[in-house]
């Protein structure tokens, strides 16, 4: 995939180290290095960069960091943050503008990924104006009475993490925001989380209330369209995480695959709330679309894109693991089609699954069969 990327900072050897890791190998990217904030500027008014990766303490001119600055200006250019550990809530104040945020020192083999998987998305969202739009989010559309319930969580002395999970799991954004940050070089955590109480504890009580009362993260974002419920995305992301991650443990997948299937589940639908509220005609089209329409032709038709094609752009440019991001690209498997079946893989079966149960479909669907998905699987995973 040809690409240009930039790597931008002050130090002439991280820019030669990131060079060196990305030049080269199968990929045929342009790879342009540069050490001041004038001449980042100058690379991306002038040249199509696809991608950035600097580290978060770079400065613009006008005295906003340079990753600041992209999101702003050319929201559609992918940015990674080459981040150390954060110590406090002042160190995650810019998780949102920095796109997603990588350890450093990052490996070789870490950094050419987390760029490879931001390109290669791309093919999801071809839309110039797609991509600015999703480059552009900082926080997702959220209904008010959530966030202000946070900010009162976290003036309440008595509040507890089990009231702060309980509010958080009423939202696909903030859930997923959430999720965000805990999985983010920040927390340098060495396995996905996709539970959101582990997350909740990780994150510490005191840290997640702090950035909840500064407005930092986990800030209001747009308004939600008429029509688009939040409460039901919720309950339905929610039984689809619990249901994956059931049928995950049953088969005895590892730590991290039944991490990933569950974040998959819980998020396969959070891009309708960038879609909606970012294209209101589009969201309105959609309500409107014949019941006859297979809803990703009514999706595409549209947007311009399926939900789940711009979930799993949004949770790549957010720096989720790929294995969530993969499993949710695919959604939804045709479950009942033995070709789509066949060719999908356990994780995409997985996610797709537990999404008709928890819609309470799966029991009389015709679910088609494969070598992997058989009678015994079958019957176990109805069990889940």
């Amino acid at each position: 995939m040809s690409a240009t990327i930039l790597c931008a900072s002050a130090d002439p050897q991280l820019v030669a180290e990131v060079e060196n890791q990305l030049h080269g190998g199968e990929h045929c990217w342009q790879v342009r290095g540069v050490t001041t904030s004038e001449q980042a500027l100058e690379a991306l008014s002038g040249d199509l960069v696809d991608a950035i990766v600097a580290p978060p303490t770079m400065i613009a001119p006008d005295g906003m960091s340079l990753l600041e600055y992209t999101h702003t200006h050319f929201p559609a250019v992918a940015r990674l943050a080459l981040a150390a550990e954060a110590s406090g809530p002042v160190q995650v104040d810019g998780v949102g503008p920095l796109g997603q945020a990588l350890s450093k020192p990052c490996t070789p083999g870490n950094l050419e990924s987390a760029v490879d998987l931001v390109l290669e998305l791309r093919g999801l969202v071809d839309s110039e104006q797609l991509r600015t739009l999703f480059g552009a989010q900082q926080s997702l559309a959220k209904p008010p009475h959530i966030y202000t319930s946070l900010v009162e969580l976290s003036q309440d002395p008595d509040s507890t993490a089990e009231d702060v999970v309980n509010l958080v799991q009423q939202d696909v954004g903030l859930t997923a925001e959430v999720l965000r940050l805990v999985n983010s070089a920040f927390y340098a955590q060495s396995e996905a989380v996709g539970d959101l109480s582990w997350a909740v504890v990780l994150l510490g009580l005191e840290t997640l209330m702090s950035l909840a009362l500064a407005g930092v993260v986990f800030r209001p974002g747009a308004a939600l369209p008429e029509g688009l419920d939040s409460s039901d995305l919720a309950t339905r992301a929610v039984r689809a995480s619990t249901t994956a991650q059931k049928v995950a443990r049953r088969d005895r997948w590892d730590h991290d695959t039944v991490s990933e299937v569950a974040l998959a589940a819980l998020l396969a639908e959070v891009g309708l709330l960038v879609l909606a509220p970012g294209h209101p005609e589009g969201w309105a089209r959609l309500r409107e679309a014949d019941e006859q329409t297979p809803p990703v032709e009514a999706e595409k038709e549209a947007f311009g894109c399926s939900v789940a094609e711009a979930s799993a752009y949004l949770l790549g440019l957010w720096g989720f693991p790929a294995g969530a991001v993969a499993a949710t690209a695919v959604q939804p498997v045709d479950l009942s089609d033995a070709d789509a079946v066949a060719t999908a893989t356990p994780a995409a079966l997985c996610v797709a699954f537990a999404h008709r149960k928890a819609l309470g479909l799966a029991e009389g669907l015709a679910l088609a069969r494969s070598d992997y998905f058989d009678d015994r699987r079958v019957e176990t995973w109805l069990r889940a």
